[in-house]
């Protein structure tokens, strides 16, 4: 079996001179400054990153869904909705009670909804129950559950 070499890649020309600048500098014992700096107690915080979810969730044994969409934006500390939480039920029965966030700030943000699936005649058999999902000051997902 042959193998073919492989190219070393060497980078544009651009980064290979800002590469030699940036060791002469550190080189020489100068600061070289790449990317942000430390921020001092009291100052501006960081950036804001912001992200976007899309969740389907089934009830009723598969019959009912509700879409779960929205924002939110974390700076590692802090987390916060942005615009509006979207709920979309569809199948078999299904209505949306409540929609929406709670918390945020310096504490976890929970998104979910409050839903009610009837089936049968009359609607004699009706299911309430919910979904809730919760993303932390740092903008990661650490848990979600229905009820």
């Amino acid at each position: 079996m042959e193998s073919t070499p492989t190219k070393k890649f060497r980078g544009s020309r651009s980064s290979r001179l800002l590469a030699r600048i940036g060791m002469a500098a550190i080189g020489s014992a100068a600061v070289l400054s790449v990317g942000a700096a430390t921020t001092p107690a009291g100052a501006a915080t960081a950036p804001y990153k912001t992200a976007s979810f899309d969740w389907s969730v089934s009830f009723l044994g598969g019959l009912g869904h509700v879409n779960l969409q929205g924002e939110y934006k974390y700076n590692g500390h802090d987390v916060y909705q942005v615009g509006s939480v979207y709920c979309t039920p569809s199948g078999y029965g299904m209505t949306v009670t409540w929609c929406g966030a709670t918390g945020g700030g310096n504490g976890d943000l929970t998104f979910g909804f409050n839903e009610s699936g009837c089936i049968g005649p009359d609607s004699i058999g009706c299911i309430t129950g919910g979904f809730r999902a919760v993303v932390n000051t740092s903008g990661n997902f650490v848990n979600a559950y229905t009820f």
